[in-house]
């Protein structure tokens, strides 16, 4: 077996690899970050980001956090601007 084909066989390892684990990272990411649908938004929060939308803003994320030991709604909108609703 020549080196120039040894090489381009440990490429194409190298990059079957890479493309495993880069999907792996994406999905480990994405496993822990997945906030509940707008079902399961409390009625203060949805109001809100109705309203947030009939004003022409983008609502970027809707999601449960935990701060200071409670956990409260975050609405994040246009500008980096959030609000928070105490559960």
């Amino acid at each position: 077996m020549s080196r120039r084909r040894k090489a381009a066989g440990f490429a194409a390892v190298g990059v079957a690899v890479a493309s495993v684990l880069g999907y792996l990272r994406h999905r480990r990411k994405r496993a822990g970050r997945q906030s509940p649908g707008p079902a399961a938004w409390p009625q203060p929060v949805r109001n809100f980001v109705r309203m947030v939308r009939e004003r022409g803003a983008n609502v970027r994320d809707v999601r449960l956090e935990e701060r200071l030991g409670s956990r409260v709604w975050v609405v994040e909108w246009d500008g980096g601007r959030s609000l928070t609703f105490p559960v």
